[in-house]
């Protein structure tokens, strides 16, 4: 999330390249990624 610049790939290739912010709109990919991700978190907390 801190990082100036994230680059999403897929298949090898980019897929897309910004900002947490800008991929959290704008990619698809990226924002079920860290959803996934985020959620398993919190079941460890429970």
């Amino acid at each position: 999330m801190d990082a100036d610049r994230i680059v999403v790939m897929e298949g090898g290739g980019i897929r897309d390249v910004g900002t947490h912010a800008e991929l959290m709109e704008n990619c698809d990919i990226y924002r079920e990624i860290y959803v996934s991700q985020n959620k398993a978190g919190d079941f460890d907390e429970q």
